[in-house]
């Protein structure tokens, strides 16, 4: 009787270790095919100030940018997003997201309030870099829309 108390424990053991690893498997594989796989790019946020809320589609992202930017993974797609901080207006930009690709952003916020903007004046050095990400940009949208390439007519 011993023994066959052993071997029920025993097999009550593995029946949950199996049921466990289907578990973890379909979990695996669910967070693979929905969201590891699908196709994304990436949006190179550079904002000033650099703590700002990012909304698209429903969805609220509290991101924190740095003078070398922060890179956002999304899904492919068009994207009308508003970004906002506390004491700033609203920027809102469109994006188009292409798979694998990369999509820069550089903007400032224009301040509302006397503390946003003695805030963007005390830090003006640590956002010199996003104000040239922004001629940057722009000076690169610019050449894209107006200048043709070497050779044609």
């Amino acid at each position: 009787m011993d023994i066959l108390s052993k071997v029920t424990v025993k097999q009550l053991v593995i029946t949950l270790l199996l049921f466990i690893a289907i578990i973890i498997f379909f979990t695996i594989k669910y967070i693979s095919d929905n969201l590891l796989f699908q196709p994304h790019g990436i949006a190179t946020v550079y904002s000033a100030p650099f703590d700002v809320t990012m909304k698209y589609h429903g969805k609220t992202k509290e991101i924190t940018s740095t003078a070398k930017g922060v890179e956002v993974p999304l899904p492919t797609g068009e994207y009308d997003v508003t970004f906002s901080a506390d004491g700033f207006a609203d920027h809102t930009e469109k994006m188009s997201i292409k798979d694998k690709g990369t999509y820069k952003l550089a903007f400032q916020l224009a301040p509302v309030t006397e503390k946003a903007r003695q805030h963007l004046q005390e830090n003006s050095l640590r956002y010199d870099p996003v104000y040239q990400s922004v001629y940057s940009i722009e000076r690169e949208t610019y050449l894209q829309n107006n200048l043709n390439p070497l050779g044609a007519k």
